[in-house]
């Protein structure tokens, strides 16, 4: 079953938590290829309501979640159970299928300064439930 549509959860680095009929979300330090967040910062989690929008990197335009999962190959009985990863209003990630574009992501870490990876652990069976 999929969380309702309302239901938002809260992580902070280092934090992991599980949803039923989603799996398990955890905010992990990573060397690279992460989010910045500033001290305190906590993203919001969250599922698909309609009307979300992605900026997806070397697109010209924003596209509708709806259409990017489509494109993905995301079954429709599934898409209501994809996390979102949202910084307030601005959706940063798709699970972790893809990116949206953000000055949060960054390549390398400046100096102290820790980035973060959003991770998803699907549960057993997921894909053919």
């Amino acid at each position: 079953h999929a969380p309702p549509p309302g239901q938002v959860h809260y992580l902070a680095p280092g934090e992991r938590f599980s949803v039923a009929g989603v799996g398990t979300v955890s905010l992990e330090q990573c060397p690279a290829d992460g989010l910045r967040l500033s001290p305190g910062e906590r993203l919001a989690v969250r599922w698909r309501q309609g009307g979300e929008r992605c900026h997806l990197s070397g697109r010209s335009r924003n596209r509708s979640l709806k259409a990017i999962m489509q494109e993905l190959g995301v079954p429709p009985w599934w898409r209501n159970r994809v996390p979102l990863v949202c910084l307030g209003e601005e959706v940063l990630a798709v699970g972790d299928l893809v990116r949206c574009e953000s000055s949060r992501w960054r390549a390398a870490a400046e100096e102290g300064e820790p980035l973060w990876e959003f991770r998803w652990k699907r549960p057993v069976g997921a894909s053919s439930d």
